[in-house]
């Protein structure tokens, strides 16, 4: 860990302000998210600094990183004001990759001050700008905040559009940690939709890639998850076992958020178990928690799941009291969804008390928040609530009117969602289908730069073997004019002599070496498929299966050799007796498969 006294000593060495102001804000990195007032006072000396030299890129980025220390405290109403403030001035000297990170500190505080709808509104502006410098690895990750924001506020068809976006770009990349936590953030929305199915399908999958890489966070989010599908299904003994695990993940990380959310759902769960006193233990030190970490919106469900206890436990007073609290928190987030959660859960209260018209209106009211703010979920869930009171005093007419209703809402949510997963699966497969042409593309140009290597050894082959032929042409001319000039009697020797060369040069010279290699160049695993069948085969025979691969005749392999066609036809002989072919076997089809 940093030590001041360590950077002060640092310091003093150094006389650059650009080095001065990196060793302040490597340490303010290293601290922010530990001590994050320490790191703050670190980042503020960096900005004098930088002021000083008039270094105004460095100045803003350092008084952006102090508002990364404000966020890190939880003091999210200043981390706002020093992000709008940073944003305002890097929009000012034209620094579009400033722009596009502030932007996103912005998103994360409006965030945790559950201002849901003008963290989109900034996230989405960050979007465009990211598209725009191809920073994708950073835009899967705002796509993942985007999802979310979306998934807390009741919008599971924007939720599954955004996450599918982000799993898409992180497959591109390889990035597999943001594959497996964004699998993890769609099986969450699956969880919310019911389908059990596919939300334990992309649980297992995030599951198995957190395991592989062991990351302990990842780990602890997906169990809790599994743990969430199989109580919605029922299966409570498994929904306890994976709550268990996942709590104990997060207090061996030491994740106070990751904690209390776990312990909040274990709180609904034992609610599901008729154990109400156990329930309301764990949905208290959630609470608590989630004040600490001043989490609005998960400190509002404690409440919720509080109450719902405390009115299953006929303790009607106590429930009524728990959500007036809610009530009075809902003032501190715009999260609609949570406005109608709490605004229905407290017309069953009123009910439960006896005040069915009091709690008629308020789901009314309830009704409205989500009607207005498309939150089918909510719809279906109120009107759900009206058919049941509606059928409890006798008015079966008023409750098929309110279950009508409810289908209707259903039936629309399922529809968009529908809609939303097909345009997310298709955007998947033409991104799949792109990479597949590029592939191929790929491979085509390889091929052709194969080529291309071929024919370039062709030719310097050829113009050896050119070079060659001219060097011995040149030379027997030479020696064709020494035979003219020398006397009868040493005629006879010297033409013997070229005889011999010419010979010789078709034997052994240097053409089939050239040949030799060309065919290596061509069918560089035919000999050594050739001899892994038969090792015994002289140097011979090989120049003769390599002709014979070439489709070449009896008598062309005996022009190229210098031999006769028996001859030929006897090596033929020898390798079908070699390789022990069946007298139905075509030999240089045999030769042809190889290699």
């Amino acid at each position: 860990m940093t030590d001041p006294l360590d950077i002060h000593e640092r310091l003093k060495g150094e006389r650059s302000p650009a080095r001065k102001i990196e060793i302040l804000l490597q340490a303010c990195r290293e601290l922010q998210y530990v001590r994050p007032l320490e790191a703050l006072y670190l980042a503020q000396q960096a900005r004098r600094i930088a002021k000083t030299a008039k270094l105004v890129e460095r100045e803003i980025h350092c008084i952006r990183m102090g508002g990364i220390c404000l966020y890190a405290a939880n003091d999210l109403e200043a981390a706002l004001a020093v992000f709008s403030d940073s944003l305002k001035r890097y929009r000012k000297i034209k620094d579009t990759v400033g722009v596009a990170k502030a932007l996103q500190n912005m998103g994360l505080t409006l965030r945790g001050l559950a201002r849901y709808d003008e963290a989109l509104r900034v996230y989405n502006e960050s979007v465009d700008l990211l598209k725009r410098l191809g920073d994708d690895k950073v835009l899967s990750q705002v796509y993942i905040n985007i999802g979310a924001a979306c998934a807390l506020t009741g919008r599971p068809a924007s939720a599954l559009e955004a996450y599918t976006e982000a799993l898409a770009i992180s497959e591109k990349l390889g990035d597999v940690a943001t594959q497996a936590q964004t699998m993890g953030n769609i099986a969450d929305i699956y969880i919310q939709l019911g389908d059990h199915d596919k939300s334990i399908e992309w649980s297992r999958r995030s599951l198995e890639l957190h395991r592989v890489r062991g990351e302990q966070m990842g780990v602890g989010l997906t169990l809790s998850n599994l743990g969430r599908v199989y109580q919605s299904s029922g299966n409570l003994d498994s929904a306890l076992a994976y709550f268990t695990e996942a709590l104990a993940v997060m207090t061996d990380l030491a994740s106070t958020d990751g904690r209390a959310r776990v312990l909040c759902q274990l709180a609904e769960l034992y609610v599901d178990r008729k154990a109400y006193v156990q329930a309301q233990d764990f949905a208290q030190q959630a609470r608590e928690l989630f004040q600490s970490t001043r989490d609005v919106d998960w400190e509002i469900r404690s409440l919720l799941v509080l109450a719902d206890a405390s009115v299953r436990r006929k303790k009607i007073d106590e429930g009524a009291a728990f959500l007036r609290q809610a009530l009075g928190l809902l003032e501190r987030t715009d999260n609609k969804a949570l406005h109608a959660d709490v605004t229905i859960a407290f017309g069953t209260v009123l009910l439960a008390a006896g005040q069915t018209k009091k709690a008629v209106t308020t789901i009314l009211a309830a009704i409205d928040i989500a009607t207005k703010a498309d939150l089918l979920g909510q719809v279906a869930l109120g009107y759900g609530r009206l058919a049941e009171i509606a059928e409890q005093e006798g008015d079966y007419r008023t409750a098929l009117k309110h279950e009508r209703a409810r289908f209707a809402a259903l039936r629309l949510m399922d529809d968009k969602i529908h809609a939303r997963h097909s345009q997310a699966l298709q955007l998947r497969l033409d991104i799949e289908r792109s990479e597949r042409e590029r592939a191929v593309m790929r491979l085509n140009t390889e091929r052709l730069e194969f080529d291309l290597e071929s024919r370039e050894r062709e030719i310097n082959t050829s113009a050896l073997s050119l070079a060659q032929k001219n060097e011995l042409m040149s030379s027997i001319i030479e020696d064709i004019d020494a035979v003219i000039a020398a006397a009868p009697a040493q005629r006879t020797v010297l033409l013997k002599g070229i005889r011999h060369r010419l010979s010789s040069h078709m034997r052994t010279g240097e053409d089939w070496k050239n040949f030799a290699d060309k065919l290596k160049d061509v069918h560089d695993n035919f000999h050594a498929s050739l001899t892994a069948v038969c090792p015994e085969l002289t140097p011979a025979e090989l120049k003769i299966a390599s002709l014979l691969k070439l489709n070449l005749s009896s008598k062309e392999i005996a022009d190229i050799l210098h031999l006769g066609i028996q001859s030929v036809d006897i090596y033929r002989h020898r390798l079908r007796k070699k390789l022990k072919l069946p007298s139905g076997t075509n030999l240089i089809s045999y030769l042809a498969s190889l290699g």
